[in-house]
């Protein structure tokens, strides 16, 4: 495509002598926009490891048995209570 003007959401790019220019002027050769496409593909598969990361931290986080703090305490005291009568 040559020297041609994009429309819609890539108002402001444009195609001049073989190369992708962008509204700020830059100009991109085809080489650059396959590492482009692979940056963008990598991004993604990022995104949704984070993702799968984030939802499984959570899932965890719901599994775990809250136990009360009262409950807790008592089962101390009733153990350091065996501890000193066995040490006598």
């Amino acid at each position: 495509m040559r020297d041609r003007k994009l429309t819609g959401r890539w108002a402001g790019f444009s195609f001049e002598a073989g190369f992708l220019v962008t509204p700020e002027g830059r100009r991109i050769d085809p080489a650059q926009l396959q590492w482009l496409s692979l940056t963008c593909n990598l991004a993604r598969e990022w995104t949704l490891m984070m993702d799968d990361a984030k939802q499984e931290a959570q899932e965890r986080v719901r599994q775990e048995v809250v136990v009360p703090l009262r409950r807790r305490l008592a089962q101390r005291r009733r153990l350091a209570c065996a501890r000193h009568v066995q040490r006598g």
